[in-house]
């Protein structure tokens, strides 16, 4: 399943000028993201549900009450030996969910080559957190900050087009989003909560 942000990217820019603020355009941008992977992966296959209830002010799991503690472990920097081991202990901790960032550069170290192996098996990493019965805040990015170089973002998109404007409506940088997000999202999708996965909500 495949889609294209250039359609809803550009009604959403087609009145801003070339200098309206970056920060208005990464707000916007960012959004659009998030809701194109909702879309993506927001079909349920039974009847468990994650839903906010904004009436009473809480989150609802499987229709009831429910709050979550989170903690963060990012995968990417946890050998993969250990992740049983470290998300075992953080619920023990007395967490019931985990957060973690997904790093483009290291799955997409090169323009079309993907790597999903060994550290960087984000499958196995979020099985690992289902076996034991904890939640997960999964933060896609593309941009993660996570005090990463470039934020997570791929060094190779500097050299592809130099004069790319990253983080911002350019239809370059918008092609390349468009092209790991087809790579990603099938991945992710049965992890949903929804589809019997862990994952509770995308960032």
């Amino acid at each position: 399943m495949a889609f294209n942000f250039e359609e809803e990217m550009t009604m959403y820019f087609q009145t801003f000028h070339q200098s309206q603020e970056r920060f208005v355009s990464r707000l916007i941008l960012q959004g659009i993201c998030c809701n194109r992977i909702l879309n993506f992966c927001g079909v349920a296959f039974s009847d468990r549900s994650f839903t906010v209830d904004y009436e009473n002010n809480y989150f609802r799991k499987d229709g009831k009450p429910f709050r979550y503690v989170s903690g963060s472990i990012h995968y990417f920097r946890v050998p993969s030996l250990f992740w049983h081991d470290r998300i075992y202990k953080m619920k023990m901790a007395g967490l019931n969910a985990i957060q973690t960032y997904v790093e483009w550069n290291h799955h997409e170290p090169e323009p079309g080559v993907y790597n999903f192996e060994g550290d960087y098996d984000l499958p196995k990493f979020l099985k690992t957190a289902h076996d034991l019965d904890m939640l997960v805040i999964l933060r896609t990015g593309p941009f993660i900050d996570a005090e990463r170089d470039m934020g997570g973002l791929p060094y190779w998109l500097l050299r592809v087009d130099p004069n790319m404007k990253m983080r911002f409506y350019d239809p370059n940088f918008i092609k390349y989003i468009d092209k790991w997000y087809n790579v990603l999202l099938p991945i992710i999708e049965p992890f949903l909560y929804n589809n019997g996965g862990p994952i509770i909500s995308i960032q």
